[in-house]
């Protein structure tokens, strides 16, 4: 049959159908020349009938299912039956259904024709109200009948057939098991004879019935895939599948069925199998040859298959279940004969008494001859085992003992005994299981171990197990080797008030003082054993040590080693886990803090008289925020927009607990160009404050650092603290200040690293973009300030964005411009467009070409990462194209529209009174641009990577004092730290892949102290790369925005596909 739906007759689908495309040409043909009689469509049936007239006339049908999908058709004539495809006449017939189908005739009169259809079956089905003693019905009694078949060589039921009879005063033949279930499904009348009906307002089936029955029509349907319209669903018989025979008993339980099977015909009761119903065995020596026979007793026994689950014993057949069933299988399957089910020699005794008499009890009984019963000894297991220590080696003896026998495992027994033993062979196979996990070598009947790991592992590991099964015996040598424990392991926590630290304590007695901080490093190793000097080992990952471990994994330090007694930041007792702090002792004074930090009170101080500053309000609250937080040990970062006071805000709170406590001691990690910037702000706003700089050569730093114990505040740099970290590991900080604490972004990197390695008491993070790509930066960045705070790493990637944002929320502190300095100046941010030159659209049209080959290559070839380098390379081939065409072809003299248009401006901006700040990655950009304005005599400051830290603060004093009208910088070196407010327009030559340092260096212009408003000015090379970067990272911002504030798509994080939209022209 081929598939189609009536609405899809169409001649392509029927020519499909043919398998000879002669009988498509001359049923068209016949179609062509009306041979086709009327057309009688049949709606009860879905079936139409028409009869086609050629050399002698046939009747042709087609039948539709109700979705309108061609069931079957059929065709009078004789080749109707020898074709694999339809007939011509058939061909005809379907093009003329085609036709007829098409019309609105046909719809308008075949449509209301089914709605006639739907009304008439309402009819059917109405019946009127009867007074309540009509509406009694009767039940019908259904008779189920099943033939069993038995396998000629084992003897088992292999094959089961049902029938069924149904009827209230009498049973009647139900000579079509599907009719009768859908006619009880449907509240049809179902015909039985003239004398009986079954009609479902006069008859009800019982619940018990009709669950079998729906289970029969699944049966039915599971055999037949085309059902309901196959010959199946005319028989009054049919075989029941084995996986669906447990199901059926159970439903039939508690009910009589008649069975024929090889015996006769017979009525027995279904039942589960119950204690009562086990069979009888009896287990006999045969005085002749010494042989033991096992027979069962009684006649009237019928087996089945496994997957059957069933036994038939006298007038019941029995539901068995899985274990029951696979145990009388493996017995009846090698019986020999139904009167002796197997036979064995004397000498198997044992082994059946041991492996197989336990598993028939729970279908048997087991009745034995004296012969037997007076030779069986029944006794309990013993199992034992002796540990011995001698030598550096490790020696055991395991044994089984039954009574006053004792057998070694690993041997076999040759002895013969007079009795039989009933050994209890499940529990010996689980002890040799677990001996056979350990690296035991065998010599002289012992197990032995000499490796010192293999012999700790197996007494703190393997030996707990063993002792559940086995009686354990050691010698004084062996526990020895265990090392004993006064008392339980325990931590001790209690906060110091005065400094904002947590005292830790570990108490481990019955361990040596000067053995202590060692068992607390082998913790942190992870280590499972410690050896002590006495030769006796401790087992660390034991329970009782497991408070201790969560201290030491919690509390230790990145560097520096584990002490009886230390100190560490507060705050690590605030983001402890509620179970791991329970396991702790906590001094009453922390306790009562780990509660009130839950709902801090805002601390309302005032800012320090020694200030010589007017905080504005938000930077009054950011002053405020810090105090707080630092109160409880904790720390956060201060994400203010740029230009709004961070550096103010942080210096105030550093004067306010100077002034609290005068032997106060910071450390500011800063970018290195920023060092010398604090130390002037220190000046500026808080002058009485004692500030060092930990920068020059190798030498000088040593100085300063030597004579800094004076010092309340250490300035250094990243690059600086990579290198050095070491020589501040011994010092205990107030407070940690991390200024652009991006810088520590990747948690694996080194400066990441080294500043984590530094204590502590508070630590803050100064940054307006603490996301600069991805969610993980924000964890680098709070598992330096608060550790732990957002659990571990695998943990904080499960997190959901909110969940993050709902973490770190109490932890940062973020204002933007717009929102607190109303005052300050506008801020108009455009994107100029620019050209291509024609020489410079060839070469950025030749570099595009090549490049995308590249990356074709690369992806195809699965090579994507490893070539990232040189497919990075290639994209800023294009950038610098765009710039200017010289950047990658210094000798040639093509021109650059983005060039030409920068001078424009540059031009009318001098014209016109404009003071311009150009910023550039490019430092060879920079010189092209240098050059140009050295022609046209134009005067300016320039800044890059290069200058030394200290002029550039007199640069930009220069600049914001009137000096020059023009200032270049690098992006890179300019985007942070510096204030130049003296101009009025920022110009960015070329897009950077983080908009973040974009901003940041436009910030560098409009920011406190601006007093005019500022433009923003950022020059595109249309249908280039940069057009693309600046859709790209429009739509990469979401993810950052969520969490924090808007972020940026970094260069490095660039996949395959980001690459290939790039490079669309």
């Amino acid at each position: 049959m081929f598939n189609i739906n009536q609405d899809d007759l169409h001649p392509d689908n029927i020519m499909q159908a043919v398998t000879n495309f002669r009988s498509y040409t001359r049923g068209e043909n016949y179609y062509y020349n009306d041979r086709v009689g009327p057309v009688y469509f049949y709606q009860n049936e879905k079936m139409t009938e028409a009869t086609v007239h050629g050399t002698r006339s046939y009747k042709c049908q087609a039948s539709f299912q109700r979705n309108g999908d061609l069931d079957r058709v059929s065709c009078t004539c004789p080749a109707f039956d020898s074709y694999t495809g339809i007939c011509k006449h058939l061909v005809a017939f379907l093009l003329e259904l085609d036709e007829l189908m098409s019309t609105e005739e046909y719809e308008q009169k075949y449509s209301t024709q089914q709605g006639h259809q739907m009304i008439d079956a309402f009819k059917e089905t109405f019946k009127p109200e009867q007074p309540a003693a009509v509406m009694e019905k009767e039940t019908l009694q259904i008779y189920y009948e099943l033939q069993l078949k038995s396998n000629p060589f084992s003897g088992l039921v292999d094959n089961i057939s049902l029938s069924l009879r149904a009827g209230v005063q009498r049973p009647y033949v139900v000579k079509n098991i599907n009719r009768f279930i859908e006619a009880v499904n449907t509240g049809s009348n179902h015909y039985f004879t003239k004398k009986f009906s079954y009609e479902p307002d006069k008859h009800v089936l019982s619940e018990e019935d009709w669950a079998v029955l729906q289970l029969l029509q699944k049966i039915i349907k599971s055999k037949d895939p085309g059902y309901p319209y196959s010959g199946l669903s005319r028989e009054r018989q049919f075989d029941v599948p084995d996986f669906m025979v447990p199901e059926l008993f159970e439903l039939l339980e508690g009910k009589k069925v008649d069975i024929t099977s090889r015996s006769g015909s017979e009525s027995v009761a279904i039942d589960a199998f119950h204690p009562e119903a086990r069979l009888e065995f009896l287990l006999q020596k045969n005085t002749e040859n010494d042989a033991v026979e096992l027979h069962l007793k009684g006649e009237d026994h019928l087996f089945f298959s496994l997957d059957h689950q069933l036994l038939r014993s006298g007038q019941t057949i029995y539901r068995l279940n899985q274990e029951q069933a696979t145990i009388l299988d493996k017995l009846v399957n090698t019986s020999e004969t139904w009167g002796v089910l197997t036979t064995f020699s004397l000498a198997d005794m044992e082994s059946f008494c041991s492996y197989v008499l336990p598993k028939l009890k729970d279908i048997a009984t087991v009745e034995m001859d004296e012969n037997l019963t007076n030779v069986i000894r029944h006794h309990p297991l013993k199992a034992k085992m002796k540990i011995d220590y001698r030598e550096d080696v490790l020696t055991t003896l395991v044994s089984f003992q039954y009574g006053d026998i004792e057998i070694d495992p690993y041997e076999e027994r040759t002895e013969e005994l007079e009795a039989i033993l009933v050994r209890d062979v499940e529990t010996e196979a689980m002890i040799i299981s677990l001996l056979d996990r350990i690296p035991f070598s065998r010599a002289d009947g012992k197990l032995i171990l000499e490796d010192e790991e293999e012999m700790v592992a197996f007494l703190f590991e393997e030996l707990p197990v063993l002792q559940e099964y086995l009686d354990i015996y050691t010698t004084s040598k062996v526990r020895q080797m265990i090392a004993p424990l006064d008392k339980q392991p325990s931590v001790s926590l209690a906060a110091d008030e005065e400094t904002n630290w947590l005292d830790v304590s570990f108490s481990l007695e019955g361990i040596p003082d000067e053995e202590v901080g060692h068992v607390l490093e082998a913790l942190k190793q992870n280590q499972t054993y410690y050896r002590l000097p006495n030769g006796a080992f401790l087992h660390l990952q034991g329970e009782e040590f497991g408070n201790v471990k969560n201290a030491v994994d919690h509390f230790a330090p990145e560097k520096g080693k584990l002490q009886e007694d230390m100190k560490v930041p507060l705050y690590k007792a605030l983001s402890l886990e509620d179970e791991k702090a329970q396991s702790f002792k906590l001094s009453s004074s922390l306790r009562q803090l780990m509660n009130d930090v839950q709902k801090p009170d805002f601390i309302e101080a005032e800012p320090p008289e020694a200030i010589d500053a007017s905080l504005r309000e938000y930077q009054l609250t950011g002053f405020r925020w810090l105090k707080t937080l630092s109160q409880f040990g904790l720390g956060g970062i201060l994400a203010d927009d740029m230009g709004l006071g961070k550096t103010l805000q942080t210096i105030t709170y550093l004067q306010a607990l100077a002034d609290e406590k005068a032997s106060m001691r910071a450390i500011i990690i800063t970018p290195a160009s920023l060092s010398y910037n604090w130390e002037k702000e220190f000046h500026r706003f808080a002058p009485d404050m004692a500030v060092t700089v930990i920068a020059g050569t190798k030498a000088e730093r040593q100085k300063k650092l030597e004579q800094s114990s004076e010092a309340q505040v250490l300035i250094t740099s990243y690059p600086l603290i990579q290198r050095e970290a070491d020589q501040y590991q011994s010092e205990l900080f107030d407070v940690l200040i991390l200024d652009e604490a991006q810088a520590i972004k990747n948690e694996a990197s080194k400066t990441a690293q080294s500043v984590r390695s530094l204590q502590a008491a508070s630590a803050f993070a100064l940054t307006g973009t603490p996301i600069e790509n991805r969610l993980e930066e924000l964890y680098s960045i709070f598992n330096t300030l608060i550790p732990g705070i957002l659990g571990s790493k695998k943990k904080f990637k499960a997190l959901g964005n909110e969940t993050i944002a709902q973490r770190v929320r109490p932890f940062i502190l973020r204002r933007m411009k717009k929102d607190v300095l109303t005052e300050l100046p506008e801020k108009d941010e455009q994107v100029q467009y620019t050209n291509l030159t024609d020489d410079q659209k060839k070469l950025y049209l030749a570099q595009v070409n090549r490049l995308a080959k590249d990356v074709d290559s690369a992806i195809e070839g699965d090579q994507f990462q490893e070539q990232r380098m040189q497919i990075l390379a290639g994209l800023t081939k294009l950038r610098q194209i765009c710039c200017h065409p010289q950047l990658v072809l210094p000798e040639e003299t093509y021109k650059s529209g983005k060039f030409d248009r920068l001078l424009e401006y540059v031009d009318e901006g001098l014209a016109s009174g404009r003071r311009m700040v150009i910023f550039s990655q490019f430092t060879s950009m920079l010189a092209m641009i240098r050059t140009a304005f050295d022609e046209r005599g134009w005067l300016y400051h320039y800044l890059d990577g290069s200058t030394p830290t200290k002029d550039r603060l007199a640069l930009t004093e220069r600049f914001n004092e009137g000096e020059h009208s023009l200032f270049l910088v690098s992006m890179k070196a300019g985007g942070t730290g510096l204030n130049l407010t003296g101009g009025d327009t920022v110009i960015l030559f070329d897009t950077w892949w983080n908009p973040a340092v974009e901003q940041q260096a436009a910030d560098r212009v409009h920011r406190f102290g601006q007093e005019n408003n500022v433009q923003v000015i950022k020059l595109i090379t249309s249908g280039t790369i940069e057009e693309k970067m600046l859709e790209m990272q429009e739509r990469k911002k979401a993810l950052v925005e969520e969490v924090i504030q808007p972020g940026e798509q970094q260069l490095t994080s660039l996949q395959p596909e980001d690459v290939k939209e790039l490079l669309t022209v």
